[in-house]
């Protein structure tokens, strides 16, 4: 190998590479100095956007596993916020007559149904039957809810009518029934038939009834209890409902 660059100059310099066989005879390789230099260049060039590339899918295949894990869990969150908001959703299912008894005029509405109707802030009146004096008590002392209220028939007063009444407290720590006719399946939170029945006659009936009730209001500290009463025919729709502040005696 023979090197012919000058200490003066290296434009022209060469690199020469001879092979010579044990016949005498020879092969010789020369390239100049300067495209030696630019064929290194190339190759580390070359190497240098392989190992880019190669660290590029390395992160890319990376970050695909990642985003896949997390739109995993998003699907697993949205699964979950549906199966809760599916019992809250109110559903239509019908028309019935509504008598108010403040302006004493009567018309149809859209008869709703929704996961806890007794939360819901309006009262919901009837053309059938009038709850009055609707009173629910905390005795602090016996830890004893008292219940009074009267059910009024409306005209016409024809047989005997069977009814279904629940009462529901509600606040901050969550929502106990009386009696127990809470379900635990979404779309089926009041099981109507659990309920007190009550055969209407053509005149009034005058209701009380107590419940014990434990720990409910002391958890409940300064937050506000209701008391919710619901009354429902035998074919399950609700008739009518009224909301009240649970009055506490110490």
């Amino acid at each position: 190998m023979k090197n012919s660059e000058s200490p003066t100059s290296t434009k022209h310099s060469l690199w020469e590479i001879f092979l010579v066989k044990d016949d005498g005879s020879w092969a010789g390789f020369r390239m100049g100095l300067s495209s030696i230099r630019k064929l290194s260049n190339y190759l580390v060039l070359i190497l240098c956007l392989l190992a880019l590339s190669l660290t590029g899918w390395i992160f890319a295949r990376w970050k695909m596993s990642q985003l896949r894990k997390d739109l995993t869990l998003a699907h697993l969150e949205l699964d979950s916020v549906n199966h809760e908001l599916k019992g809250l959703k109110k559903v239509l299912v019908g028309q019935e007559e509504s008598f108010d008894v403040s302006t004493g005029e009567s018309k149809f509405f859209e008869r709703e149904s929704s996961f806890l109707p007794s939360l819901e802030a309006g009262d919901r009146y009837s053309a059938l039957i009038e709850l009055k004096n609707f009173t629910a008590k905390f005795m602090s002392s016996s830890k004893r809810v008292d219940l009074d209220f009267s059910v009024e028939r409306l005209p016409p007063k024809e047989g005997q009518k069977k009814v279904f009444w629940i009462l529901l407290l509600h606040g901050s720590p969550g929502v106990v029934s009386f009696p127990k006719a809470l379900a635990s399946r979404s779309g089926e939170a009041v099981l109507f038939h659990r309920g007190e029945a009550l055969e209407l006659t053509k005149s009034s009936r005058n209701i009380s009834a107590q419940f014990r009730l434990s720990g409910f209001v002391e958890l409940a500290g300064a937050d506000p209890v209701y008391a919710s009463l619901l009354v429902y025919d035998e074919k399950g729709s609700l008739l009518t409902r009224q909301r009240r502040s649970l009055e506490i005696l110490r």
